[in-house]
């Protein structure tokens, strides 16, 4: 894989997310490869992500920081889906509450803007899926062409012609629910938490080397539902928002080993290394 590489033993993530190079630096260890990112380099220029899909993002990120450093460069660009939103926040999950908003800013927008749009998941809805949990692994790579993936083909991802990804894609619609309204509660969570919408992360993948001046490609994503409690200490983003029905836990209350065997981004990961090793 070093070889495929450039001999360097080397791959810069381009972000300065601490969160999300922990979790890259975790998976390449075993490969032998050294994880650095933009804070390790001196004046990194500031990347404008105006994709209209994540896949595009993590291609402007990837490209003009690897052709700047001349050394294999990887990106994503991941983010949060909720069906009750049609699909936001999406590609500004980042920026959701404003430039520079911090993780407890978004999220706490985000639950305002479900009690705006009154969003409950219906009743029954949610104990079909959570008996369909098992159908479709959590963390699966989406390396097809279906519904609203941005990948087609062998993997390469194509930029999609709407700003907004995610919408409409799991089987659950969501509406009022009978009686008082109340939305269903969160199977085997304590406190009686409530799930709000069925929701997903998304993450895409790109990872350019100059030396062949080409990309490869991934993508992943990891099915859910926002509950209207944050729940865990542990990871980053809407991660104490997502409730995983198969695991009975948020995706902050995951160990570093499950979270990269459940999430997008470990999906999208594992996706890429096939690529690599193949």
């Amino acid at each position: 894989m070093s070889g495929l590489l450039g001999g360097s033993g080397l791959v810069v993530v381009a972000t300065g997310n601490p969160g999300k190079v922990k979790e890259f630096a975790h998976a390449f260890a075993s490969l032998g490869l050294e994880v650095r990112s933009l804070k390790d380099y001196e004046g990194m220029p500031e990347i404008v992500e105006d994709g209209d899909s994540f896949a595009a993002n993590a291609r402007i990120k990837a490209g003009q920081i690897g052709r700047l450093l001349g050394i294999p460069v990887l990106a994503d660009d991941s983010g949060l889906c909720v069906d009750a939103l049609g699909g936001a926040p999406g590609i500004y999950s980042a920026r959701y509450a404003g430039p520079g908003a911090a993780d407890a800013d978004n999220n706490a927008k985000l639950l305002a803007e479900l009690a705006s749009a009154e969003a409950v998941v219906p009743d029954g809805a949610a104990e079909s899926v959570e008996q369909s949990a098992g159908a479709v692994p959590l963390g699966s790579a989406k390396n097809q062409a279906s519904g609203s993936d941005d990948s087609e083909g062998a993997g390469h991802s194509q930029v999609s012609n709407g700003a907004t990804e995610g919408a409409g894609h799991s089987p659950v619609s969501n509406g009022a629910s009978d009686g008082a309204g109340q939305s269903p509660i969160a199977e085997g969570a304590p406190d009686g938490i409530h799930l709000l919408s069925t929701a997903r992360f998304k993450c895409a993948l790109a990872l350019y080397v100059p030396a062949e001046e080409r990309f490869i490609e991934s993508e992943g994503s990891m099915e859910g539902y926002i509950i209207d409690s944050p729940r865990g200490a542990g990871g980053f983003g809407y991660d104490p928002l997502l409730w995983i029905p198969a695991l009975r836990r948020t995706a902050a209350e995951l160990s570093m080993e499950e979270k990269q065997a459940a999430s997008h981004r470990g999906a999208a990961l594992r996706s890429l290394l096939e690529k690599l090793q193949g």
